[in-house]
């Protein structure tokens, strides 16, 4: 995993979180990051999917987003 790239989300609302693409190995980070079309076994609502990004173990939920459309892979200048 190259540390010097990221992910940028996009939701449908404009909503953007970024994501160290390091974050998604669990040498460096303890939680789960993924890209979700169901909860609890059924698919999302209109209001939180069709997809969402969701980030586990942040103190904050700040990072998932809903709606998601877009997810862009960049690399650090």
């Amino acid at each position: 995993i190259s540390l010097g790239q990221y992910v940028v989300a996009t939701g449908g609302d404009g909503y953007k979180s970024v994501v160290a693409l390091g974050e998604v190995d669990p040498e460096f980070h303890p939680g789960t990051v993924l890209v979700a079309d169901a909860m609890d076994g059924k698919p999302l609502d209109a209001k939180t999917g069709p997809f969402r990004l969701v980030v586990t173990e942040d103190k904050r939920p700040a990072r998932s987003v809903r709606n998601l459309v877009k997810i862009e892979v960049r690399t650090a200048e």
